[in-house]
């Protein structure tokens, strides 16, 4: 998927996991549970400051229910870590940057 949001799911990311493809399963498990949602890891991002970052899906459905529980956590919208007001874009390759938009 190459776009922020679908009609059903809402591109989220986590700083700070190292996630090797063996535990995404274990991610999603956890995190779904903590949340009550289903979440779908979709790429573990290394980032140009040395920083790592976990980039998942919800559905749109649960963006309500997830919005605060998710803050607990770290867990942050996508188009909010790549705004332009935030200024985060520069930890990031243009290969990413193009495969998952900013929006705003």
């Amino acid at each position: 998927m190459d776009t922020l949001q679908t009609d059903e799911q809402f591109l989220c990311c986590i700083h700070g996991i190292d996630l090797k493809p063996n535990e995404y399963e274990d991610f999603q498990s956890y995190f779904g549970g903590e949340l009550n949602t289903t979440v779908t890891v979709e790429n573990v991002v290394h980032r140009s400051d040395g920083g790592i970052d976990v980039l998942f899906w919800i559905p749109v459905e649960d963006i309500v229910k997830v919005a605060l529980p998710r803050l607990q956590f770290g867990i942050r919208w996508w188009e909010d870590v790549v705004s332009e007001i935030n200024d985060n874009r520069k930890y990031y390759s243009e290969e990413i940057l193009a495969k998952y938009p900013p929006t705003i």
